[in-house]
């Protein structure tokens, strides 16, 4: 995957659907983040999505590791685009 293969828009909020919590880093269900920027490291095999809070407060960031469905297949169990 490279940051051309984001599902993501930069600067979009998006409604977080499901609680996740890898690596130090927390989305609850209803907060509503902001994306930023993508990128894939081919070194640990994961493609990485920087997030922050709507109140611009915290950065998280949400994993997706070569080994799972790409992001754009599961994408849309996780953040909704908020409209």
């Amino acid at each position: 995957m490279t940051t051309n293969d984001s599902p993501f828009n930069s600067g979009i909020h998006y409604e977080v659907q499901t609680n996740i919590q890898e690596l130090g880093h927390v989305f609850t269900v209803g907060e509503i983040v902001v994306f930023k920027t993508s990128a894939y490291d081919p070194h640990n095999g994961v493609t990485r999505f920087w997030f922050a809070k709507e109140d611009g407060t915290q950065m998280n960031v949400w994993h997706v590791w070569d080994t799972a469905p790409p992001a754009s297949k599961q994408w849309t169990t996780y953040f909704k685009e908020c409209g």
